[in-house]
């Protein structure tokens, strides 16, 4: 079980390394939160163009005993943004679970910092986050054929659109579990999409490139449980798993999200890079 131990402030370094990388373009990244409710606005540049994502983080958060926290649920008040950009918010559902938040930007990607709080008498495996980006005013970025969102396969990346996807009540939902989760294990949550793929991902991200081919936006994190696309959105989640969390415990993870210039294998180089500074 990890702690929440300078967190924050390892972030911040990052993003001061991070922004060092090369780029055809300066690029900053702002965070515009919506007082009462869970998403919040990424707004940046890419392509020459002013985009806006919608960061919702979590949408839910669950575990292999069922879901703990749905986000209709949250009246949420945020902080900052602050100097360096920074906003944060926390909620609590009295009994069940407390976690708090920290969004930190970075010259094209922002790291979330995320605590949860077993406050119930159970003890909770596998505790998971569902996060979601969302290209709300980035056309670019939606994929609705799914030609240029990928996952990561013993093959190497492969497009959404060339996997086997299980059609359920909602055709545009798509679930796809790490190699990591045994075969016969069951996930309430998901599984009453009725969208899991008999395929599964070796990696812990999504990744869609925008139509230019020159940008990419792609969700992470350092130990993924699945991997989640909705086309009624475009949007992408890949779900860390926090570990188990005993009662009165604590687990806390760093998830970053990429708005990014470049091609696909920048983002590789990247992310395997990245992965080892977060220090999750």
């Amino acid at each position: 079980m990890k702690t929440r131990t300078s967190l924050y402030y390892v972030a911040i370094l990052i993003s001061a390394i991070s922004g060092c990388h090369a780029g055809t373009q300066p690029q900053t990244i702002q965070l515009m939160p919506n007082q009462g409710k869970m998403p919040c606005n990424v707004v940046t540049n890419l392509d020459g163009k002013k985009n806006i994502f919608a960061l919702t983080i979590p949408e839910t958060i669950g575990c292999r005993e069922g879901m703990l926290l749905n986000f209709p649920e949250t009246d949420l008040a945020w902080e900052g943004p602050d100097a360096d950009g920074v906003v944060r918010t926390g909620w609590t559902k009295d009994s069940v679970i407390s976690y708090s938040l920290e969004l930190v930007p970075g010259r094209d990607f922002v790291d979330a910092v995320m605590v949860i709080t077993n406050l119930s008498k159970d003890n909770w495996e596998d505790v998971w986050s569902f996060n979601c980006l969302n290209p709300v005013k980035a056309p670019a970025f939606r994929d609705e054929q799914l030609d240029r969102t990928y996952m990561s396969t013993p093959a190497g990346p492969k497009p959404l659109s060339a996997t086997e996807r299980t059609i359920g009540p909602r055709p545009g939902i798509g679930v796809y579990f790490s190699e990591r989760m045994g075969a016969d294990e069951y996930w309430p949550f998901i599984s009453g999409f009725q969208a899991t793929s008999p395929e599964r991902t070796n990696g812990d991200y999504l990744l869609t490139m925008s139509s230019s081919g020159h940008t990419y936006m792609a969700a992470t994190s350092p130990r993924t449980l699945y991997l989640f696309n909705n086309l009624e959105f475009t949007c992408i989640h890949a779900a860390p798993t926090f570990g188990d969390i005993l009662s009165g415990g604590t687990s806390s993870l760093t998830c970053r999200f990429y708005l990014a210039e470049g091609d696909m294998q920048d983002f590789f180089q990247r992310f395997k890079r990245d992965l080892k500074k977060l220090g999750n």
